[in-house]
């Protein structure tokens, strides 16, 4: 047999335990990679339970404090409300007299609920305003935590959608969207 040949021989067979090898470590760093990544996931899991046990804290500040608001709100409507009920009696004096409520307090008495257009949904979009906090804290542990600012009707921008040019009526319609928040 020719040298050459032998050579390539030589070459080929050097080559195929080359292959060989690569391909048994590459096999070993397959199954540590799977053994890896199965560790990784209870990991990944155990970052979003606590992530999500300090948006609950901070949640648990806000109802505590809302409870508060809560019981002093009472308070007052109750303070307010029997405010009204209170009567004088001057001698020779029927009926006796009643405190009228002025217009401020019977506004606070009503209480206050903002009106949003139909088909837009405040809690969902305050919802998404929470979730960025929620990502912001899987990227960051020590990121800080801010309540989001209430959505209000005027938080809401309307504008005109284009409607077709074709001779008949078409009720107006309006693209509503969220301002970005601050």
């Amino acid at each position: 047999m020719p040298d050459s040949l032998r050579a390539k021989q030589e070459q080929r067979r050097r080559a195929e335990e080359e292959l060989s090898l690569a391909l048994s470590t590459l096999k070993e760093l397959d199954a540590e990679m799977d053994g890896l990544r199965s560790r990784l996931k209870p990991l990944e899991n155990s970052r979003l339970d606590a992530t999500l046990t300090v948006l609950c804290e901070h949640g648990e500040g806000l109802a505590a404090e809302l409870s508060s608001l809560n019981a002093r709100r009472f308070e007052l409507r109750q303070a307010l409300t029997a405010l009204g009920y209170t009567r004088t009696s001057a001698p020779g004096e029927y009926p006796p007299m009643v405190i009228k409520k002025t217009a401020a307090m019977e506004a606070a008495l009503a209480g206050y609920e903002p009106e949003f257009f139909p088909g837009l949904d405040p809690l969902a979009d305050m919802g998404a305003r929470w979730r960025k906090r929620l990502d912001a804290l899987i990227a960051d542990p020590d990121a800080e935590i801010t309540t989001p600012k209430p959505i209000k009707p005027s938080d809401y921008s309307s504008t005109p959608v284009a409607l077709p040019d074709d001779g008949k009526f078409h009720m107006p319609q309006f693209l509503t969207r969220l301002r970005a928040e601050d």
